[in-house]
């Protein structure tokens, strides 16, 4: 299977909204997966009012050392905090939907968020000054005037500087400053990330890059287990090791080479049944067009435990292969980690031997060493200290699932297409 040139994106962790009513500019530095010529932004709504977008922009910068850096771009050692002059890049490019310079998003929900993709902005990456060779670095910037919905947020500021510096080599940090429109005058904007006093509201969900050559992007819907809740031993909704330090992630950024880009979406959210999350992949496979879209066949939010909603869920894993054969995008079926609860070892190891036993669809087995105990010592098929709950994998079950089984199956997939 060749690989195609294709739009690839750096990472969009979904997140539960909360409300407010602001005025304010927000700033987001980010680095990408691989060399680009273009950029466009994404903006999600999962609040059931609409929400708006009142203004966008985008640069280019070299360099992310120091706090100021993360929130100022520069290029050839000069900061450009203003508007790019006409047939430059050195400043910042408005950001247009539809030609427009702000979009309004209709109505969605934490199940089926409502996305709109900015317009592609002619912007060409630059060399690194301060980590040469590394990945090229992008700014982001958004204005609200007055909205509501913040779209993204953490527990603690301390939990947003851990998602900044944990992600690496995709590098992420946001700013913001409230009562100024930053967008259209940049210089209004004078705050600068810092580990202590950063913003922890982010509504930039995330970026999407046109590459200069072939590219990536892996599509990971599902559940708080794809989502990566208990990550870090810390099972707070919104803490930054569930990002972080999720299977998705790890898989991702062992991934990551500059040279050859690949993107990541983990649009897992938690307490969400199979019959959800499998109309969000649909969702955003339409959106995204991904090389490569994994879903998890089996969720314990699925209920009653039973084999009719076992057949029922393989049903949709089938119409979720389906889907992506359409699209010229590469199925990959996730079987089910171990689950505690009572009477379902069964069942759940009967929709993994379905899983392994199917041809033609590729599969990732999360019951890999240090993740499952098939002696059943502890009375739950974890392996000892696998599991935070009973229900969700501990950081080392993570990094197993990452290295054991994703890992393999995701590089020998994209090894294909060249």
């Amino acid at each position: 299977m060749k690989r195609r040139p294709s739009v690839t994106s750096a990472f969009i962790p979904l997140m539960p909204a909360w409300n407010d009513l602001q005025t304010v500019t927000q700033r987001l530095l980010v680095a990408a997966p691989g060399h680009f010529d273009a950029v466009a932004m994404f903006a999600i709504n999962i609040a059931t009012v609409e929400a708006v977008v009142d203004g966008a922009a985008l640069a280019v910068t070299e360099r992310s050392d120091t706090d100021r850096s993360k929130t100022i771009p520069s290029v050839g050692g000069q900061e450009y905090n203003a508007l790019a002059a006409v047939g430059t890049q050195k400043g910042w490019l408005p950001v247009t939907w539809n030609g427009q310079g702000s979009v309004t998003l209709p109505a969605g929900s934490l199940m089926r968020p409502a996305v709109a993709l900015s317009d592609f902005i002619a912007l060409s990456s630059i060399d690194r000054l301060d980590k040469p060779g590394g990945f090229p670095l992008v700014m982001a910037s958004a204005y609200f005037n007055n909205r509501s919905t913040s779209m993204f947020t953490f527990s603690s500021i301390d939990e947003s500087h851990k998602f900044s510096t944990l992600l690496s080599p995709y590098e992420w940090y946001q700013t913001a400053q409230w009562g100024v429109d930053g967008v259209s005058q940049p210089a209004q904007m004078t705050a600068t990330w810092s580990a202590a006093g950063g913003s922890k509201d982010v509504r930039i969900f995330g970026l999407a890059f046109r590459t200069r050559g072939s590219a990536d992007l892996i599509l990971f819907t599902g559940d708080s287990i794809i989502k990566g809740l208990g990550a870090g031993g810390d099972t707070t909704t919104n803490n930054a090791m569930n990002s972080a330090g999720a299977w998705v992630t790890r898989s991702a950024l062992g991934l990551a080479n500059v040279n050859r880009p690949v993107g990541f979406v983990n649009a897992g959210i938690g307490s969400q049944p199979s019959a959800t999350y499998l109309q969000r992949a649909k969702d955003l496979m339409a959106l995204l067009h991904p090389t490569i879209s994994v879903y998890p066949v089996y969720t314990p939010n699925d209920s009653p435990v039973s084999d009719a909603v076992n057949s029922a869920e393989f049903a949709r894993a089938l119409d979720f292969a389906d889907t992506c054969y359409n699209g010229s995008t590469v199925p990959v079926l996730v079987a089910p980690v171990p689950y505690s609860g009572a009477g379902t070892e069964g069942r759940r190891q009967g929709v993994v031997n379905k899983v392994r036993a199917l041809r033609g669809i590729a599969s990732i087995d999360p019951n890999v060493a240090g993740v499952f105990d098939p002696t059943n010592a502890a009375g739950s098929y974890w392996a000892p200290g696998a599991t935070v709950d009973g229900t969700h994998p501990a950081d080392q079950a993570y990094a197993a699932i990452a290295n054991l089984a994703a890992l393999p199956v995701l590089s020998s997939l994209l090894g294909s297409r060249d």
